[in-house]
């Protein structure tokens, strides 16, 4: 059946797979849409299978009506969070196992599917909620989502006493219609976000319409747990955030960034263990003999590519690049030029959290590796005293070779006579 436009940004196809077999395939195309214009991704494959997929799982995180939310305000009632299953395989059931969650959350409700927990005396700071659902054939995944409970709910309302509702992302609609959930569950609240597409997210949040990061489309790019953790409201961190919360030996790399430092989760994938793409605008034009440096839980380590993982550039402009997987990227880390694109596998050797489980997680930048050693300035000459092992200094010595130059002079004269 055709696909039907729902919001203006998504839709929707039906395909009748009753009579597909064991390993079809089925290619989706676009055709030339009206009132937009195409993507670069305009093609999608559907493979047929038999066997036992596992579940896909979403939480969702509400307290007194505001739903969407990773920001929980302390003694103020109940918190429930929802598990949702989708699960391609329709005869399969479902347990639900909350065990991975912080131990500072008792859940008090019944239900499988939700875990429900008192704010009363809970303590401001971040925690993390993780479930792992298991389909009647043994198939698995574990889903996590860390939020952070505050003292007071954001202030939203006239803060500036104009008269009118803040409207403090700038996108045409109050704070107080807004609200302080996260619709698009990136970490970044709704009143502080501009951007309706789950796939892009800023670099910074003061500047929601240049320097804009962008994987691919049907997935959804999120703030990092350090981004997250220092309520930056963009992928943008810088060395002072890395150092202060991501939690590992050695936070603080030996290589210099040029361009910025990110922090990003990408999440959606269709299975573990897929790869994404992802474009990055550059402050900084890419420098000479560049590397991408990436943070993982041992420390800093260079990319690595291969298969499933790759570097590539664009020239772009300042703020603005072309979509992943555009034409106009060429392979490796180009100097001068102001785009990068990562080809990044789920669980793979870039992947910084090790585990092939649907989310991607990359802290890292465009670097370049310090001197070993710096040179001294051309002008300066080292001092007399500093010279050491019987070594002379080069104004004594041409002394001592005129003086000898003008006896030799004195005693071929005598002689003369």
């Amino acid at each position: 059946e055709p696909g039907s436009e729902s919001d203006g940004v998504t839709g929707t196809v039906t395909v009748n797979i009753a009579d597909a077999s064991e390993g079809e395939t089925i290619m989706l195309t676009m055709s030339t849409p009206s009132g937009a214009v195409k993507g670069n991704n305009t093609s999608h494959t559907i493979t047929i299978t038999e066997q036992n997929i596992a579940p896909q799982v979403s939480l969702d995180i509400s307290q007194n009506g505001e739903s969407s939310t990773l920001t929980v305000i302390a003694n103020n009632g109940s918190v429930v969070v929802t598990a949702t299953v989708s699960d391609p395989n329709p005869s399969d059931t479902h347990t639900f196992d909350w065990s991975g969650t912080d131990n500072g959350l008792t859940d008090s409700d019944s239900a499988n599917e939700t875990f429900t927990f008192d704010t009363d005396n809970l303590l401001v700071g971040r925690y993390t909620l993780s479930v792992t659902v298991t389909d009647s054939n043994s198939a698995e995944t574990m889903r996590k989502s860390t939020f952070r409970v505050v003292a007071a709910a954001p202030a939203l309302g006239d803060n500036d006493e104009d008269g009118m509702n803040d409207d403090s992302d700038g996108d045409g609609i109050d704070d107080v219609t807004e609200g302080y959930g996260d619709r698009d569950g990136d970490g970044i609240a709704n009143y502080l976000d501009a951007i309706a597409l789950k796939h892009v997210v800023a670099q910074q949040q003061a500047e929601q319409s240049l320097y804009l990061v962008e994987t691919d489309p049907g997935l959804a790019l999120h703030l990092g747990s350090i981004a997250f953790a220092a309520a930056t409201n963009g992928l943008q961190v810088n060395t002072t955030t890395i150092e202060k919360f991501a939690g590992i030996r050695t936070p603080v790399d030996d290589h210099i960034s040029v361009g910025g430092l990110f922090d990003f989760e990408i999440h959606g994938l269709s299975k573990a263990g897929d790869t994404a793409q992802i474009v990055i605008p550059l402050r900084s034009a890419i420098p000479p003999n560049p590397r991408y440096r990436k943070m993982m839980s041992t420390g800093w380590q260079d990319f690595i590519v291969d298969d499933n993982n790759a570097l590539a550039s664009a020239a772009g402009n300042y703020g603005n690049c072309p979509p992943p997987g555009d034409s106009t990227y060429s392979t490796g880390l180009t100097p001068g030029h102001k785009c990068l694109q990562l080809l990044l596998e789920d669980g793979g050797p870039n992947d910084a959290d090790g585990v092939a489980n649907g989310v991607i997680t990359d802290p890292g930048s465009v670097a370049v590796k310090p001197d070993a050693v710096a040179e001294p300035p051309p002008e300066s000459t080292p001092p007399l005293v500093d010279i050491g092992g019987g070594a002379l200094h080069t104004t004594l010595f041409l002394l001592l070779m005129g003086a000898g130059w003008r006896l030799r002079r004195r005693t071929k004269a005598a002689a003369s006579f």
